[in-house]
């Protein structure tokens, strides 16, 4: 089966970068162009993952959505009392 492969051109200013890649590639008997197929591989399926975050995550994203000191400070009293009770 021949698979037509597309060309890509990379400018890369940092020539130690370049030799690094080619070793890299090298000792991992892989080429270049495999290597930045499978990092575009890999930002593609992190794009497409589902990230849920938890209400409290979630609020901590809208500044908005935060407790108001009147809420914190009933928050802390409730704490306060549980506390010294335990004691």
């Amino acid at each position: 089966m021949n698979v037509r492969m597309e060309k890509l051109t990379l400018s890369v200013r940092d020539k130690e970068k370049i030799k690094w890649a080619k070793a890299y590639a090298k000792s991992h008997d892989t080429s270049i162009s495999r290597l930045f197929e499978s990092f575009l591989e890999s930002l593609v399926s992190f794009e497409q993952k589902k990230i849920t975050l938890s209400k409290n995550l979630q609020n901590l994203r809208h500044p908005g959505k935060r407790p108001n000191q009147s809420q914190i400070e009933k928050h802390l009293q409730k704490r306060r009392r549980r506390t010294s009770s335990k004691g």
